[in-house]
């Protein structure tokens, strides 16, 4: 893996907010499967196997705090915390003025 990129800059890039990520115009964030992460990792770093799989890596990049990621249907989604805006029912809840 010397010439490819790192689990956490490649993760990184997807989730560019530029237009050169994985992240739709007027998005802050990817579906891990939707989104198409599950399938550029695949082809970018081969076929996983047991020691390295997309879940994984999304995984203990999360738990170190370098990507946000929250349950969605199917999968999660992916956020850079610089471009993370918080959580839609937190937002829902502050207008409300229950928070």
């Amino acid at each position: 893996m010397a010439d490819k990129l790192s689990y956490k800059d490649f993760t990184l890039a997807c989730c560019r907010i530029d237009g050169k990520g994985l992240v739709k115009e007027g998005y802050t964030g990817f579906h891990s499967i939707y989104g198409g992460y599950r399938a550029t990792f695949n082809k970018y770093y081969g076929k996983p196997d047991n020691d390295v799989s997309y879940i994984k890596v999304l995984t203990d990049l999360a738990s170190q705090g370098v990507i946000v990621s929250r349950p969605a249907k199917k999968g999660v989604m992916i956020y850079d915390p610089k471009n993370y805006t918080g959580d839609t029912a937190d937002k829902i809840l502050a207008k409300m003025g229950l928070k």
